[in-house]
């Protein structure tokens, strides 16, 4: 019931994204079982109409659960090959994210972004064109369902996001995607119903 009552948003400041409260309190639950799941209010919803927030998004992580199961296996080749042409890329992969997305019904699209992002004018390490560095992996546990991912095709922009880019959006729907975190990109909006999610991966070449 505490869920159902909680405030999406912090009163401690503006700036805080809807649905921070929530995930604090689902965090400090799961603490108390030594689960190894976090909860974190992600990008939220954002309404055209108002051009402001509109509502929370979230995501369950669940990294630290699966390090205490032991090392990750590698890449299979094929998909190894797939995303990074070149074979130092190949090198010492890691996963950077694993979990689930968690969004309410009725839900606005998602605040458009990127995962990896730099705000300085000259950025230190610029992702080299035709290289990715970290792919994202999104799949429907209901095959007969589609993701609902929105992406913006060659919006490299180190995270920075203008109107142009809004008008360049394309949906790709499939049950399982695999897209550049670097690009632009967002989550679509929801139906009324249950709530929807995803589960995704996400994984970083070792150069």
């Amino acid at each position: 019931r505490w869920f159902e009552e909680a405030s999406w948003e912090d009163d401690t400041g503006e700036s805080q994204r809807p649905g921070a409260v929530v995930a604090k309190e689902l965090t400090a639950q799961l603490e108390k079982e030594d689960a190894g799941i976090y909860v974190y209010a992600t990008h939220p919803s954002y309404s055209d109409y108002i051009e402001d927030w509109s509502g929370p998004r979230f995501y369950v992580s669940l990294v630290e659960a699966a390090q205490r199961r032991g090392q990750a296996p590698r890449v299979p080749q094929g998909i190894s090959s797939a995303l990074w042409a070149h074979a130092e890329d190949r090198v010492g992969t890691y996963v950077t994210e694993m979990g689930w997305t968690a969004v309410p019904p009725g839900s606005d699209a998602q605040e458009l972004h990127a995962d990896i992002c730099c705000s300085w004018k000259k950025v230190p390490m610029p992702r080299q064109p035709g290289r990715g560095r970290y792919h994202h992996f999104a799949w429907k546990m209901d095959r007969s369902q589609h993701c609902t991912t929105l992406v913006v095709p060659g919006g490299f922009t180190e995270g920075v996001t203008k109107t142009k880019h809004y008008q360049g959006i394309t949906p790709v729907k499939a049950p399982a995607i695999i897209f550049d975190s670097e690009m632009l990109h967002c989550g679509g909006a929801t139906k009324s119903g249950p709530w929807t999610t995803t589960c995704t991966v996400q994984l970083c070449s070792g150069s």
